[in-house]
């Protein structure tokens, strides 16, 4: 994971509890790690159905998603790459 830190400037971290994958992320060294809860905080249309709880707002980042290109990112437990299918990402279980 930590040869994909320069590789990458811009990550999208997707699954566990609370803040914990944008942690991890970080703490790899990735210096610019997006969550979902950034993504809604920016712009809640992008899920009209899920709600940031107070918590979560207070935790997630302000951005300007879009002015921002996501470069990579971790979904579950496959780092994937641009351009790849799902399928061909990394399994990082060992990692995360």
């Amino acid at each position: 994971m930590r040869e994909m830190v320069a590789k990458y400037e811009t990550v999208l971290v997707i699954g566990g509890e609370g803040e914990k994958c944008r942690e991890v992320a970080e703490g790899y060294g990735f210096k610019d790690v997006i969550t979902p809860g950034d993504i809604i905080k920016d712009n809640a249309a992008t899920t009209p159905f899920r709600k940031l709880t107070p918590t979560e707002h207070s935790s997630s980042r302000e951005r300007d998603l879009g002015r921002t290109k996501i470069e990579g990112g971790c979904f579950s437990n496959y780092l994937l790459y641009p351009g790849e299918p799902a399928a061909l990402g990394h399994n990082t279980n060992s990692y995360l």
